[in-house]
């Protein structure tokens, strides 16, 4: 205890609060510190440590590095059901002369879209990031995440459809990129 000093005042200055991010985007992260005692302190007193947070857990992303400015690129979901909770978590820490420190964390929050999948006749099913679905459902996910869709054969209202095509191209088996706008992805069928 130092009778009179003051812990330093910290204050993450980019990205701005209000940014969103895509998978694989760079994010630069940068803070700066100052103390009473002290002044301005240098970036080798600044630490940051990024998780990425899922419902009551979560997983290491970077660091604990330091420096006044940090570079990261935003990750990806642990899959489509954890794109509706999750979110990148920067803590940063400054630490003056007398060891004396102030944590500040914020949420880094990621650009998300309803993406839409149906078949043609409707009412099938599809193999979403290895989950049979029945459309049409309506799923939530981050800009620029890759996950897999299957279009099987099937009998659609008691009728034996084969697979023709997705309504944009593509193979049966597919990786969706997701893209920055609300889409649609239609698997259209016929009958064996």
């Amino acid at each position: 205890v130092y009778p009179g000093e003051h812990p330093p005042s910290l204050a993450i200055t980019g990205p701005d609060p209000d940014d969103r991010f895509a998978v694989g985007q760079t994010v630069p992260l940068t803070a700066q510190a100052t103390d009473a005692e002290d002044g301005a302190l240098s970036g080798s007193a600044i630490t940051w440590s990024l998780r990425l947070r899922h419902g009551n857990h979560h997983h290491p992303h970077l660091g604990p590095v330091t420096g006044g400015s940090v570079t990261t690129t935003y990750p990806t979901p642990e899959d489509l059901v954890a794109a509706r909770t999750s979110r990148l978590v920067v803590t940063a820490t400054a630490v003056d002369s007398r060891g004396l420190t102030t944590t500040v964390r914020r949420a880094l929050l990621p650009r998300v879209v309803e993406l839409t999948f149906r078949t043609s006749p409707d009412g099938g099913r599809l193999v979403i990031q290895g989950e049979r679905r029945s459309t049409p459902v309506v799923l939530t996910s981050w800009v620029g995440y890759d996950f897999p869709v299957r279009a099987p054969d099937q009998e659609i209202d008691g009728v034996s459809s084969v697979f023709a095509r997705w309504a944009d191209g593509g193979a049966r088996q597919r990786d969706v990129t997701t893209p920055a706008t609300a889409t649609q992805y239609v698997a259209r069928f016929r009958r064996r």
